[in-house]
């Protein structure tokens, strides 16, 4: 992925966060600052999912990403994330001997989540526990643009998450975040639409090919 398509997708996510911090906050509300921004660092698994002749294991490693939010409404916050992590893709076979051009796949991979989804936040005092769930995008980079002759390319896929946690005030604008998110990539296999003298009806099939997840905090800054 070029430098250009990351600048184009951060200004995207930039312009969607400040178009909700314009808006008025709806009644009931607490009055507080505009903007809380959290950079996170965590413990991410990979996770695998199934090919015809074996498994592709996706290593588990280090994650860093950012988090930016808004209240909304009363405990409720609109966040928007992007976290990233750095692995390597291996080829676990099913069948030992078995000779397929997976043979060895040792390769480095980069993932990137895209989020936007709403937070409900408990008002506990210092402690405020929260969940919420969000939708956006996955990135997946490879390392490299080819392999053993093969064009390798980016793979995009609509993906959700959900995250609980803990938020810790330590002052009045600097707090600890400790979570745990779900990662869920989704593709869409196909689609159709019916029409008769019923109704009509319609229809989507797909799945979720891996599932990752990871543990981790971060110090959130209110702005």
């Amino acid at each position: 992925m070029t430098s250009k398509n990351l600048t184009r997708i951060f200004t995207v996510l930039t312009v969607v966060l400040v178009v909700a911090a314009a808006l008025p906050m709806t009644a009931g509300a607490q009055q507080k600052k505009n903007i809380d921004i959290t950079p996170t660092v965590s413990y991410m698994w990979g996770g695998s999912f199934d090919t015809f002749e074996g498994e592709i294991d996706i290593k588990d490693g280090m994650q860093y990403g950012v988090i930016l939010s808004r209240e909304v409404a009363h405990e409720v916050n609109m966040e928007l994330s992007w976290a990233t992590m750095s692995s390597r893709a291996t080829f676990v076979p099913y069948y030992i001997g078995t000779p397929t051009d997976l043979d060895g796949l040792d390769m480095k991979i980069n993932i990137h989540y895209f989020q936007l989804g709403a937070v409900h936040e408990i008002n506990k005092g210092k402690a405020k526990p929260f969940m919420g769930f969000s939708m956006g995008a996955v990135l997946f980079h490879p390392g490299e643009s080819t392999y053993r002759g093969y064009s390798l390319e980016d793979t995009w896929r609509f993906a959700m998450s959900a995250v609980a946690g803990v938020k810790i005030s330590l002052s009045e604008m600097v707090a600890l975040r400790i979570q745990g998110r779900l990662f869920l990539p989704v593709y869409f296999s196909g689609g159709g639409l019916w029409v008769g003298t019923g109704g009509v009806s319609a229809g989507l099939s797909g799945g979720i090919p891996i599932v990752q997840g990871d543990v981790g905090a971060g110090l959130t800054f209110s702005l």
